[in-house]
Formats: structure tokens, C-alpha cells, sequence
């Protein structure tokens, strides 16, 4: 623990950093702001159509070969999406079991876009305070015109990968303000870690990421 006076000493983005950590409760909000998204996927029972239930199906292939064949399990993780990154049916598969309380595997699969969605926010949580230390008010703002935008509500109801996309480009921006203040290991593996992701996650991730890379 540091003393009230250490704390004083630290450079202002640290004190913030620090702060965050210390205080989970400012997250909370965050998962307040998704919780009309979880109602609807609970009680939406539409059938998916065209990517997303291919999506789907892959996705509860990999669950059903994990505990009965890894060799099909393994082929499935290379082969299943040979058209598309993997990402979002390797994550997906996770939430097949729970299906037992969302009462089917289409609303346990939505349930992970939610959580990759709350990821999401708490990172451009983590933007705003980078920018903008002295001020709550820019990282809440931020956060809120986020979780209200149409696309962003839209795609909370739907098993895309966009979601996961946005993820890895949140962070890398991230990376980008932070690696002034961060020892370049770090900033290395955070930022190999987030290209993975978003290689994983659409094959036109690069777009969005080779300015701030840059």
C-alpha cells in the first residue's frame, strides 16, 4: 500500500491509473448500461440468418467435439471458419453450456457480444481518462455516447464479429495514448496481444489499427 504522501509524488496519469484500480466501482455503470441489450436477447427467439448462423453452427460444433474428440475438436478450431478469422467461434464456444440459464444457445452466445461490449466500454473508459485525467466527465461521456449509439445497441443483439473487432482497436488506441508512460516490454506485448485479437477477429482490422500502430 502507498502512503497518502507517495501517492502525491506519483506523475497525475499515474495517480489516475492508480485510482481506477483502487475504485471498481466506477465499472459498474458500465455494465448497468448493458443490461436492456441482455434482456432483449433473452427474450428475442428469431432465427439467425446467413453469417451469423454459420457463426452458430461452427460454434456449437467446436463445444460438442471438445469433450468427445480433440482431434476433431483441433480440426474444427483450424477448419471451421476457412473463409473467415476464427475469433468469435473460438470465444463462443465457452458459452455454449449456458444455454441451461438462458434457455438456448442462441442467447448464451449473445451474452458473450454482451460482455465483449462491456470490454469495450471500459476501454474507451480508459481513453477518456488518458485524455482527459482532471475530468470524470470526458470518460463518462465518452462511455455514454458509445453504449447509446445505434450500431453499437444494434450489434448487442446479433452474433458479428464487429464487436470483437472494436475491442482490438480500442486497445491498440489505448496503447497509443498510454505508451509515453509505459516500459516498452509492456508496450510490446500489449500491443502484439491486441493485433492477434484483431487479426482473429476480421480480416479488415489493420485499417483501423495501423495509425495508432504507427
Amino acid at each position: 500500500m502507498r502512503s497518502p504522501q507517495q501517492h502525491a509524488t506519483l506523475p497525475l496519469a499515474a495517480q489516475s491509473s492508480l485510482e481506477l484500480r483502487t475504485r471498481p466501482w466506477h465499472y459498474l455503470p458500465i455494465a448497468v448500461l448493458l443490461l436492456p441489450s441482455l434482456f432483449w436477447i433473452v427474450e428475442d427467439h428469431s432465427i439467425w440468418p446467413w453469417d451469423q448462423a454459420w457463426y452458430g453452427e461452427v460454434t456449437t460444433d467446436l463445444w460438442f467435439w471438445l469433450g468427445r474428440s480433440p482431434v476433431r475438436w483441433s480440426a474444427t478450431m483450424a477448419e471451421g471458419m476457412y473463409m473467415k478469422p476464427p475469433g468469435i467461434v473460438w470465444m463462443g464456444q465457452l458459452f455454449v453450456p449456458l444455454k441451461e440459464i438462458f434457455g438456448s444457445i442462441e442467447a448464451a452466445l449473445l451474452f458473450s457480444i454482451v460482455l465483449t461490449q462491456i470490454v469495450l466500454l471500459l476501454l474507451l473508459f480508459r481513453i477518456g481518462n488518458a485524455l482527459s485525467p482532471n475530468s470524470r466527465a470526458v470518460s463518462a461521456a465518452g462511455v455514454a455516447l458509445a453504449a447509446g449509439a445505434q450500431l453499437f445497441v444494434g450489434l448487442s443483439h446479433q452474433f458479428f464479429v464487429e464487436p470483437l473487432q472494436a475491442v482490438a482497436a480500442a486497445w491498440i488506441f489505448l496503447i497509443a495514448f498510454r505508451a509515453a508512460d509505459w516500459p516498452k516490454t509492456r508496450v510490446i506485448l500489449h500491443l502484439l496481444a491486441a493485433l492477434v485479437m484483431g487479426a482473429l477477429a476480421k480480416a479488415t482490422t489493420p485499417v483501423y489499427c495501423l495509425a495508432p500502430c504507427a
